[in-house]
């Protein structure tokens, strides 16, 4: 952490500088044009007065050297003036160089903080299912002279859940990895998003039932381009997420609307809700509510940043609105 700040640092301190020294050389270049184009005024104006002395024979003799000292005097305080001027300009742009500097590297830290942040996010999550499997694994060899069949099943059926989990977690990372750096491209087509809301309804059925939970689906035919696979994977996400938060009994409602600018799919559960001081945070990576209701809920956190990237990608949003213990309303708005 001091090793970043002190990198940070020396990029603003480095960026400042460059700043100010072009700040300064724009400066130098205007004052000497204006201080040259203010000495040739007094230039004319003098000569203009000098013309007017020559006509008294008594100052005829004397007009030179009076032109002389009077414009080297002038000329004196026009550069005084021009340099007092150039001294608070640059001490200003000392000032608004260095808050430049910070305001243009600002993204910059925000993005290596949220990479550091990321990977140790990452890191602890891969790091409990590989402790669990180790757990296991060593437990088992332990009893290894009196364990019995059914022993080895039970700690190899805990190291499957285990690398089921690491294996949605991968995925998801690459999934993350490959939005965040370009990488995917979209294989668009004509595709209709009733369609695809109705099989990944379908895909969830067995999930509902286990929960407790009926889906119900409405809405009529509304046609868009965009990749299919990844509309499905973003909307399974939203769905998988509004049943396993839903309550025992419960419905969650997936709608279709559509006009002649978007199409619009809201995914409604009436489960425990999410706290407000979360709705600003739950896109992020790995966030996961401090709820003790929601904390209950098995996952990583990851699945609701990748179904934001996939939506924006597509050059569309996501909006949530929620009360607690009444449940939540996604709001997906693709362009047709």
């Amino acid at each position: 952490m001091r090793h970043k700040r002190v990198l940070y640092r020396s990029a603003v301190f480095k960026l400042t500088l460059y700043y100010v020294a072009l700040l300064i050389g724009l400066a130098l270049v205007f004052s000497t044009t204006l201080y040259y184009i203010d000495r040739q005024e007094i230039e004319t104006g003098l000569k203009s007065q000098i013309q007017h002395f020559n006509k008294d024979v008594d100052y005829k003799n004397d007009s030179q050297q009076i032109y002389n000292l009077v414009l080297r005097q002038r000329s004196k305080n026009l550069a005084i003036k021009v340099l007092y001027y150039d001294i608070i300009f640059i001490l200003a742009s000392i000032l608004v160089s260095y808050f430049l500097a910070k305001r243009t590297l600002r993204p910059i830290e925000q993005a290596y903080e949220a990479q550091t942040q990321f990977v140790a996010e990452a890191s602890h999550q891969l790091r409990t299912p590989l402790a669990n499997m180790q757990l296991a694994t060593e437990v088992a060899l332990l009893k290894a002279k009196k364990a019995t069949n059914k022993d080895y099943e039970v700690a190899l059926k805990q190291n499957l859940k285990d690398i089921s989990k690491l294996s949605n977690l991968t995925e998801k990372l690459l999934n993350i990895a490959r939005q965040q750096s370009s990488i995917v491209k979209f294989d668009r087509e004509r595709i209709n998003v009733s369609e695809v809301i109705n099989a990944c309804a379908e895909r969830l059925g067995n999930i509902a039932k286990q929960n407790n939970v009926s889906l119900k689906v409405s809405g009529h035919k509304s046609i868009i381009f965009a990749d299919k696979e990844a509309l499905e994977q973003t909307f399974i996400i939203l769905i998988e997420n509004a049943i396993k938060y839903s309550k025992p009994n419960s419905e969650v409602e997936i709608v279709v609307l559509s006009d002649y600018r978007k199409v619009i799919v809201k995914i409604i559960d009436y489960g425990i809700g999410i706290k407000g001081s979360d709705l600003q945070q739950i896109f992020q990576p790995f966030y996961r509510s401090s709820d003790t209701n929601a904390q209950q809920v098995a996952g990583f956190g990851l699945g609701l940043a990748l179904a934001k990237q996939v939506v924006e990608a597509h050059g569309g949003e996501i909006r949530v609105s929620s009360k607690v213990g009444h449940g939540s309303v996604f709001t997906v708005y693709l362009p047709s």
